[in-house]
């Protein structure tokens, strides 16, 4: 199935915190095909668990706005190529930001973010 967006967990964390950039983040997908990754909700759920704020409600605004995506075995075998292209223009790649850009390019996303990992990658959509 083909998204428009795959959001990481910068981009969700700035859209419930309804800062501007989660503001222009909501513009961005509003009645678009939304995705996140399983690896994306497990660090959402950390976040919220160190920040002391339950996860339910925000959960539930993720299921219902976004379909979640399972990490596959073809992600988990291209995510390491796709982190070593990353990091060509960005040393500090992670192998998240991989997983969500490699998430993003095998549904014909974009990935979304505002972490400077994703400035300059084509298939992402930086926000600034």
């Amino acid at each position: 199935m083909n998204f428009d967006f795959v959001m990481d967990s910068w981009a969700w964390v700035e859209l419930f915190r309804g800062t501007q950039k989660g503001t222009r983040i909501a513009k961005l997908i509003q009645n678009k095909r939304v995705a996140v990754t399983q690896h994306t909700i497990a660090e959402l759920a950390d976040k919220f668990y160190r920040d002391g704020i339950p996860f339910d409600t925000a959960l539930e605004h993720i299921k219902s706005s976004a379909t979640i995506l399972n990490l596959t075995e073809e992600i988990i075998l291209k995510a390491p190529e796709v982190k070593a292209e990353m990091r060509k223009k960005h040393p500090n790649a992670s192998l998240a930001d991989a997983i969500n850009l490699t998430t993003a390019q095998m549904h014909n996303a974009k990935a979304v973010s505002g972490d400077s990992d994703f400035k300059d990658i084509p298939d992402a959509i930086f926000i600034k």
